[in-house]
């Protein structure tokens, strides 16, 4: 039945072009774990159906070079696995009129302990950041019923116990938060109400922060999400909206949009993930606010269709400005090698910070900040390094983080140490920063906040490239 469905669709598609619009990505695959034994049942969705000039056959999984067996499936491509010794292996999609999706490592085959109490039939996903929070829901073949469960159900990381243990005894499911962990292979530790306990050993890998653990999603910045007083009796307030111009329903990993506004919560009622065709959806600030502004993990497939806005503005003196626009920062805008920030200005009536971001959560990495002379090559006074942070909360609330590593640096001290009294705002009225990261595989973006200190206007000078 479903690959009559499917070949209408190519078919339908043969007819009407001859080559695919845009590449073919991929938008959910898994379970990512299941014993060597083979018999695991994986699914996975794409952006589009592939387009072939001929009728083509449905796509096929390989596991490690070897095809699954392809299992009737009217929503999903539905595959089961082959044994196979144990370790991690590529996933690999082909099909007619569009190029291989490879997943390297996306699947990991486990050993299961001799006489064990019960099975593991799957673990998803096999793999998160080290800063943990990812949200691992764990299938076994029965979960035993427990009138009074002593102990309760849990699992272990690596022997630390995860967060937000949810069990489903009907669907045979427990599903944890990974807690924070250093990069590598980890044993999983499964133990049902009662007691019984299975412990998988190395199926669990912790990736280190430049590391997505969902390829489908690409991390968005939002630099500011502030609301509160500031200086000389400002109120500030930030504006995040999001509009969907493109024809399908996009789905985010995390839920940041505001509910049904006619609910009394800050933020209305059952926060979103989903933007319609159409439709314009606002962040809930109140629910997300963070001096380190927001990381929105927005779908792939959908990232040209996504327009993004970010305002922050001074509602005590709204009547003199309108706000500032701040830009939001895609993934493909983070640097590993340097970023400069020219022409910022040199001025005392103005009050100068620096922000620095880390997307990937990496706590205490390093940034090198020097202050270049704009007159002729060279730095003006000594180097400073700037460490970011980003303290370990558990339980996380959230297995995708939603905030980056972040610095915040008052520049009027440091300039005023690299540039003589008498030549501030006079000889050197505007210098160029220059921001390098230390830490070996840190990605970092930044921008210089220029604000008035009599209108509160504010000013903000960003990377071009």
């Amino acid at each position: 039945m479903r690959r009559l469905a499917y070949a209408t669709l190519f078919l339908f598609a043969a007819a009407s072009s001859f080559g695919q619009s845009q590449p073919i990505t991929l938008l959910e695959i898994g379970p990512q774990a299941g014993p060597t034994t083979g018999g695991t049942l994986i699914l996975f969705r794409l952006s589009d159906v592939p387009n072939c000039p001929i009728l083509p056959p449905p796509p096929a999984l390989l596991i490690d070079g070897v095809a699954a067996q392809d299992v009737p499936s009217l929503t999903d491509y539905a595959f089961v696995t082959p044994p196979h010794a144990a370790g991690n292996v590529e996933m690999r999609i082909v099909a007619c009129g569009m190029e291989d999706i490879v997943v390297p490592g996306g699947f990991t085959y486990f050993e299961h302990p001799s006489a064990a109490a019960f099975t593991v039939r799957t673990i998803d996903p096999a793999f998160g950041p080290g800063s943990g929070g990812t949200e691992v829901t764990v299938t076994i073949d029965d979960i035993p019923f427990c009138s009074d469960p002593v102990p309760p159900a849990t699992l272990f990381f690596g022997g630390v116990e995860a967060t937000n243990i949810r069990e489903d005894q009907d669907a045979n499911t427990i599903t944890g938060t990974t807690p924070a962990h250093a990069p590598g292979l980890v044993d999983v530790t499964v133990r049902t109400c009662g007691g019984p306990t299975v412990t998988i050993p190395s199926v669990f890998t912790y990736t280190t922060g430049s590391e997505n653990p969902n390829p489908a999603y690409e991390k968005v910045l939002f630099p500011i999400l502030f609301f509160g007083r500031g200086a000389q009796g400002s109120q500030w307030e930030t504006r995040i909206t999001l509009y969907n111009s493109g024809q399908t329903t996009l789905t985010a990993a995390n839920k940041v949009f505001e509910g049904d506004p006619r609910c009394p919560a800050v933020c209305g009622c059952d926060a979103g993930s989903e933007i319609t065709p159409g439709e314009t959806a606002r962040v809930c600030g109140g629910g997300f606010m963070n001096p380190a502004g927001l990381i929105y993990y927005a779908p792939k497939t959908g990232a040209d269709d996504l327009h993004y806005h970010s305002r922050v503005y001074d509602t005590s003196r709204s009547t003199l400005n309108r706000g500032t626009e701040v830009p939001a920062v895609r993934e493909r805008e983070f640097r590993r090698d340097e970023i400069v920030l020219p022409d910022v200005p040199l001025d005392t009536n103005f009050r100068l910070a620096l922000r620095v971001y880390n997307p990937d959560q990496m706590d205490r990495s390093l940034v090198r900040l020097q202050i270049l002379d704009p007159t002729q090559p060279g730095a003006l006074g000594t180097e400073r390094i700037i460490e970011l942070s980003y303290p370990i909360v558990t339980p996380l609330p959230d297995p995708y983080p939603n905030r980056p590593a972040f610095a915040f640096v008052d520049l009027d001290p440091i300039l005023r140490s690299a540039i003589p009294e008498a030549d501030f705002g006079t000889t050197y009225r505007n210098v160029h920063l220059k921001l390098t990261p230390v830490t070996e595989g840190m990605r970092i973006w930044a921008f210089v906040s220029a604000t008035n200190n009599a209108t509160q206007v504010i000013t903000t000078i960003t990377p071009q490239y």
